[in-house]
């Protein structure tokens, strides 16, 4: 296996170590920023929310206040107890002299057995009796009631205002219907939209979507609505057909939403997104404005914010390895040095090194260069030390050859004598 330079080693781990962190940083910077500006996104919304209910509010509450007004007139009470047609004729031109803005479909004075005795519109809905109608029971007992109806009545659709009629004494003596035209509240409603990105929807108390800038949602429900319920609406002419939307969880809440503005975090089944829908009542009336808005329309400048992060750090740890092969390179350059001098102590040559880094490098230069000079003077010594001894065992080996041969003289001497 091929050795990994100790370089190689601490520009990687150092390297990973940077992009470890800067992963983490993007990681916990996405996560924390995202919960900060969806809770500030939250926020915004609530505020906007409250401030375009208001305004619708303020545009529904002059329309029913006209119309309370006109009930109090002399002329709108005196006519149920002293009818004539003089009177009547001058109570149309007063009605329609409050309906100058055009947003009145109808109005209408019925008395307590739900008959027309007046309307704006010169007889013609005259026949109607509104006996059975919600609008009318509920305010020949004293109380303003409004609802929408799909206009099985009067033919268009509206918002039906009943406030009751009193006279000197207290006493309902009938009741004051006005029709109000969908579209002035549609427009009072889709003139509060002031950004492209989120939806609005103003729906009644069964959930059903009166207005909305996507008409595709208009007459349909937030949710199921019970056959009980949905029975009830057929029934009192309202709604002839109810569809569904994907909002049934908002729907469940609007009673218990009362005067504060709510904000739901969902995830849109139909359209496969999350989204935050704030849904904010009218005061005084039961009708909810909800404005819905995609959670990713949020997150776009996030995940910008995101990608020019990443690519901070990127730029950064490029520069950092760069940086840092070359600082390392440096520092380790003495390793290099203290190699290539090892490989010449075991080459045979004793070199002497230079390290001039006032650190521990130069510290083991120093050590390096005793412990050559000190490996260089031992070899020398048993250099000579073997040197020596291979002169004394020639000098000895020499004084044995020739003891040997004047040994053998002396055998030759021997043997001569012998044979005299």
């Amino acid at each position: 296996m091929k050795n990994i330079k100790i370089k190689d080693k601490l520009i990687a781990n150092v390297v990973f170590a940077i992009a470890v962190c800067g992963a983490l940083a993007v990681v916990l910077v996405f996560f924390q920023v995202k919960s900060g500006v969806l809770d500030v996104e939250k926020e915004n919304l609530k505020i906007i929310a409250n401030l375009q209910s208001n305004e619708i509010n303020s545009s529904f509450g002059d329309l029913s206040s006209s119309i309370e007004e006109l009930s109090k007139r002399f002329l709108v009470v005196d006519i149920f107890e002293n009818y004539s047609q003089e009177k009547s004729s001058n109570l149309v031109e007063m009605m329609k002299s409050c309906n100058s803005s055009n947003d009145f479909q109808e109005l209408q004075l019925i008395d307590k057995s739900g008959n027309v005795i007046v309307s704006m519109n010169d007889g013609e809905f005259s026949s109607v009796n509104h006996s059975s109608k919600r609008y009318f029971i509920e305010s020949i007992k004293g109380d303003p009631f409004v609802s929408f109806f799909e206009g099985s009545i009067f033919g268009t659709n509206g918002y039906y205002l009943s406030v009751p009629v009193e006279n000197e004494d207290g006493i309902n003596v009938g009741v004051l219907l006005a029709v109000i035209k969908r579209d002035v509240i549609a427009n009072i409603v889709n003139k509060q939209k002031t950004f492209n990105d989120a939806h609005l929807m103003f729906v009644d108390s069964d959930g059903i979507v009166l207005a909305s800038d996507l008409n595709e949602r208009i007459y349909k429900s937030l949710g199921v609505i019970d056959d009980k319920s949905l029975s009830v609406i057929k029934e009192e002419g309202r709604f002839s057909n109810v569809e569904f939307l994907q909002y049934g969880i908002i729907q469940e809440v609007l009673p218990s939403i009362g005067n504060k503005t709510s904000v739901f975090d969902i995830y849109d089944e139909a359209d496969k997104e999350r989204e935050i829908l704030v849904v904010s009542k009218l005061e005084g009336f039961q009708f909810y404005l909800i404005i819905e808005k995609e959670v990713d329309k949020y997150l776009n400048d996030i995940y910008k914010m995101i990608f020019y992060l990443i690519i901070f750090i990127i730029a950064p740890v490029i520069f950092a390895f760069i940086l840092i092969y070359f600082l390392i390179s440096n520092y380790l350059q003495p390793l290099s040095v203290l190699k290539a001098a090892a490989e010449e102590v075991m080459a045979g040559y004793y070199p002497k090194i230079n390290i001039d880094t006032n650190d521990e490098f130069e510290e083991l230069g120093l050590v390096f260069n005793e412990m050559s000079e000190k490996i260089k003077k031992d070899k020398q010594r048993v250099i000579d030390e073997v040197k020596k001894r291979t002169q004394s065992t020639e000098e000895l080996n020499r004084h044995m050859v020739n003891r040997e041969l004047k040994m053998r003289e002396l055998k030759k001497e021997i043997k001569k004598l012998k044979n005299l």
